[in-house]
């Protein structure tokens, strides 16, 4: 019974401890440092493991111990009185970040900062980074001191995995996290002020956020050629992004709306169309730092789509067919209200414009709401590619000034407007984030292709005044056009993207062609390598046969060979990969030359080995093996890309499709003209510097007041995930003790229940087993007599 009241009383105390640990969550968040250290005080006389730990602490570790490894112990422990302590004690140069660990981690987040500046940027510092050297061969020091060096590398790599271990732990991002957006506690101690003011304000503003760029950045130092552990890195990157998408799953849906958005402006928080993009702002961010987990989470995948089917969620649910039908219908009304949409467009950018969208909402949103924005631009796409087949039938050319037909302009100027349209989101999107889409890449393909046939056309028609289908140039530009009309419908295959069948099975076209472009640097080397062997054959026997001619020596010299030159060669050997192939242009005709004939079989059955039977199997299974990682990651890897794509279209700023677009940015460039002409005058008028202000201070106030309110929900959710994952954790751990000692106790009563009850009964007992010991012993002392005698 005493102990069964024991193990209730235990109870009782860890469900105070409990609720001590809210309290204590909820003081570092808001309370001051004399209000946690009262609740820290009260946490070590309600729960026993902490008095233990800390007493332990003293005791054991002392002074000796590093502030690191106390970090390491107390984050083991899941302690989360002795994690506060700490973070507050901590010292400027105690305290590591993940940028200053080693230089290889202040080269990579260098290197971000250079790509979130710009590509150019981003090259211009990779440049110097290579340029500088500070003495990287160890010229001029001596062997011990080297051998000194290459020790401390090894205690430094130990030191920097066990700060990564720390840094990356989900129990210390929350407690430093809350502390020092503490209004009342407050940048830890006065000499880390300093420090946290060196370090980036988005860490100390956005937690999730920080974990995603943490978690990018671990993921770029593991890919460093010269790093180790790149395993531990990736693994403690999974526990950076696992920690931002468990916040933000258990979120509610206000709540969801808060963080999403960091500016507070977004069409889902002021619930009115426009600056759609700002409502996914986190999700944006995450998306370029490519944290696949947290796009593909269910709360993040709501949001967007709540943003891509905004005031229509009717969409979601209809069917391929509908929608198609719907495009069509869509792309003729596009056509006709352009005329009058491009002038409102103009107009809403007036400084004496009224914003209010009112009635004009039902027009603007055929070209501004992001579902319409596919539609438009992938139906005009398709336009595009009908004339570019429709091209490609005509069969009559120079009949036209510099010898292009009608559909040839409308082609250039579909052209013309995809390049405005393409440089336009390079410059909004910057050219690093640009440039790591693959679509924007073969996007840029296409025009390029188009336009630089277009140019060798007209350089031609120019110089030679006519259309003269023998010049090789005209020829050229021909190739060059039809090698872009190849590219511009395979470049159709991105809008599978929003599919859930076809997605992965795009993806995984897309990583197969990968996988060919890197098989194709191990086949063109054994290609060459063998073509040269063969052609050095055959090309003696044929030089051999002139010279014998020369003497007189042959009656009927082979003065060629299908494979005595490279050209030949290169050609018949690609075609013998498919197995066409004569066996007359193997031999020879001389039989003198026979070991010719036989050597020139042996190199081409040797190139058949290593090319068809073993490097196409290899590179067939890469494609297999890039084929299984999409399917068995399809889920994830899918949304990932959908998202992407989804992304671009909402934040696309071109709202009109090329080539409609063309007329717009002419008028543009008009207003822009007149605007700039009559600059003095527009800032003299008075509703412009009203408006101007007033919009200024408003924003100014929405964006402070929504921070604010931002910073508050991510608190919430933080003690929330505290609660949840170290709180609830310990009850499930704690209920499984308590049944583990009530069972103990049931079964220590059941025994004693067993036992004899009486004690005259166990006195007695005692008795006869004294008794038949002592018969035993002198039953034994007989027998060694008898045997000594």
């Amino acid at each position: 019974m005493e102990e069964a009241s024991t193990v209730d009383q235990n109870e009782q105390q860890h469900k105070n401890s409990d609720s001590t640990h809210v309290e204590f969550f909820n003081a570092v968040r808001k309370g001051t440092v004399e209000q946690v250290r009262k609740l820290l005080s009260h946490l070590k006389s309600t729960d026993t493991a902490v008095t233990e730990i800390n007493e332990n602490g003293k005791q054991d570790v002392g002074d000796k111990t590093s502030y690191r490894q106390k970090l390491l112990k107390a984050l083991a422990e899941k302690n989360t009185g002795e994690v506060w302590n700490l973070i507050v004690k901590g010292k400027e140069k105690e305290i590591k970040t993940l940028e200053t660990l080693n230089s290889i981690c202040e080269t990579v987040a260098e290197h971000e900062r250079l790509r979130e500046a710009g590509l150019f940027s981003c090259m211009l510092g990779k440049l110097k980074s290579q340029i500088r050297c500070n003495d990287p061969c160890g010229c001029g020091r001596s062997g011990r001191e080297r051998e000194g060096e290459n020790y401390q590398t090894k205690r430094e790599r130990e030191e920097e995995q066990q700060w990564i271990n720390i840094l990356s732990d989900p129990l210390y991002i929350c407690l430093n996290w809350l502390w020092r957006n503490n209004p009342n506690g407050g940048s830890l101690t006065s000499s880390d002020q300093e420090g946290t003011k060196k370090e980036d304000s988005r860490k100390s503003e956005d937690v999730i956020e920080a974990a995603l760029h943490d978690a990018n950045l671990l993921e770029k130092i593991a890919l460093y050629e010269h790093h180790y552990s790149r395993d531990e890195y990736t693994r403690r990157a999974e526990v950076y992004e696992k920690f931002a998408t468990d916040v933000v799953e258990g979120s509610t849906w206000d709540q969801l709306l808060e963080i999403m958005d960091d500016k507070g402006t977004g069409c889902l928080l002021t619930n009115k169309p426009g600056d759609f993009n700002q409502s996914l702002s986190l999700l944006t961010t995450a998306a370029d730092k490519e944290r696949k987990r947290f796009v593909a989470s269910p709360k993040c995948q709501r949001i967007l789509d709540e943003i891509i089917y905004y005031q229509w969620p009717h969409w979601q649910d209809v069917g391929r067919v509908t929608k198609f039908a719907w495009s069509i219908v869509q792309l003729l009304m596009v056509a006709i209200s352009c005329f009058v949409y491009i002038p409102l467009r103009l107009l809403r950018k007036s400084p004496c414009f009224d914003e209010g969208d009112g009635c004009w909402w039902n027009l603007r949103e055929i070209y501004e709401h992001p579902f319409s924005k596919f539609i438009n631009h992938s139906t005009w796409y398709m336009v595009f590619l009908v004339f570019v087949f429709l091209n490609s039938m005509q069969h009559s050319f120079a009949t036209r000034f510099m010898g292009l037909e009608w559909i040839d302009y409308v082609i250039f100027f579909f052209a013309l407007g995809f390049l405005m349209q393409e440089f336009l989101e390079a410059k909004k999107q910057g050219s690093y984030v640009y440039m790591s889409k693959w679509w924007n890449i073969v996007d840029m393909i296409i025009i390029f292709t188009f336009f630089l046939s277009y140019v060798m056309w007209l350089i031609s028609w120019g110089r030679f005044g006519k259309w003269d289908p023998r010049k090789e140039v005209f020829v050229i530009a021909d190739v060059l056009y039809a090698s872009a009309t190849v590219v511009a419908f395979f470049h159709l295959t991105h809008i599978f993207q929003i599919d859930s069948v076809l997605g992965p099975l795009q993806l995984s076209l897309y990583k197969m062609l990968k996988d060919v472009g890197r098989f194709l640097f191990i086949y063109l080397l054994l290609y060459l390598s063998f073509a040269t062997g063969v052609v050095k054959v055959y090309s003696f026997y044929v030089t051999s046969q002139i010279e014998l001619q020369k003497q007189n020596m042959t009656s009927d010299p082979q003065d060629s060979h299908p494979y005595d030159n490279h050209p030949n060669s290169l050609l018949a050997m690609f075609w013998l990969l498919l197995g066409l192939v004569e066996e007359g242009d193997i031999a020879v005709k001389d039989p003198s030359f026979r070991l010719t004939s036989a050597f020139g079989r042996l190199f081409l059955m040797a190139y058949v080995i290593c090319t068809v039977i073993v490097a196409l199997n290899m590179l067939i299974a890469m494609m297999n093996n890039s084929f299984e990682k999409i399917m068995d990651n399809a889920d994830v890897e899918w949304k990932f890309s959908r998202t992407r794509m989804w992304l671009e279209w909402i934040d696309k700023g071109s709202t009109i499709p090329a080539p409609l677009n063309l007329i717009y940015y002419t008028l543009f460039g008009l207003f822009k003209f007149f605007g700039w002409c009559l600059r003095i005058s527009v800032e003299k008028c008075p509703c412009f510097n009203q408006q101007n202000e007033e919009r200024n201070s408003q924003g100014d106030r929405v964006k402070a007041t929504h921070i604010q309110k931002r910073n508050e929900t991510l608190k919430d959710l933080i003690v929330e995930y505290l609660k949840k994952h170290y709180l609830e954790n310990n009850e499930e751990e704690r209920a499984d003790r308590y049944h583990d000692e009530a069972k103990d106790v049931t079964d220590e009563a059941t025994r004693l229940d067993k036992l004899p009850k009486n004690i005259q009964e166990n006195i007695s007992l005692l008795k006869e087993m004294v008794d038949r010991h002592a018969k035993e012993l002198t039953e034994l002392n007989k027998r060694l007599g008898s045997l000594a005698k």
